[in-house]
């Protein structure tokens, strides 16, 4: 079996089996539990339809960002140009070893992270968001300017969050052009493709 039907095989599994129990506050991995039939119907799939693993994790950096943000507090974003096993691992290098020393500077615990829960929730509108540009787009059947479709969307101030979401969308082949120069964001078009 090749790596990547492999990964695929252990994805998809991930994706069947990974469970949240609404009681317990908790996801599980079910894969290999036995349980009643009870607690098997309390269970939902953690996945919804139409939104991927890549929507998550672009919602929860954008969810964080934006968590920080109202709570007055600095954070960074690094672009890549490309996505490989050393940017990759240079990436996690440099995290890791800044986040210990800051840590050790101020005298404090680096791996208590009380703003993870406000970051999941902004990660969840966010989601809610990417819906409904994708429906605005949809339903406008021609390209829009970004502040028309964040008009759209109902979101006249978010149209950064907006972006965002388009550019995390086109980079992963989900449908969505971007046409124009996208330095200069108030020439940008978007469509479905």
């Amino acid at each position: 079996m090749s790596t990547q039907t492999l990964t695929k095989t252990l994805w998809q599994r991930y994706q069947d089996w990974l469970y949240y129990h609404e009681g317990l506050d908790l996801y599980l991995d079910v894969s290999r539990m036995r349980f009643d039939e009870d607690l098997l119907t309390t269970l939902k799939p953690k996945f919804e339809p139409g939104i991927t693993s890549g929507d998550y994790l672009s919602g929860f950096l954008q969810g964080t960002r934006q968590a920080l943000y109202e709570n007055h507090r600095d954070s960074i974003t690094i672009t890549i140009p490309q996505v490989n096993p050393l940017t990759v691992g240079a990436l996690i290098a440099l995290y890791e070893r800044a986040v210990s020393f800051y840590a050790s500077l101020v005298n404090i615990n680096a791996y208590h992270q009380p703003g993870v829960e406000a970051g999941k929730k902004a990660a969840a509108s966010i989601l809610e968001l990417q819906t409904k540009v994708i429906t605005a787009l949809k339903t406008a059947g021609k390209p829009l300017d970004l502040e028309t479709l964040a008009a759209k969307a109902e979101a006249v101030e978010q149209v950064e969050a907006v972006y965002k979401i388009l550019r995390h969308l086109a980079a992963n082949q989900r449908g969505i052009s971007l046409m124009g120069d996208r330095t200069k964001l108030s020439s940008l078009l978007v469509s479905m493709n």
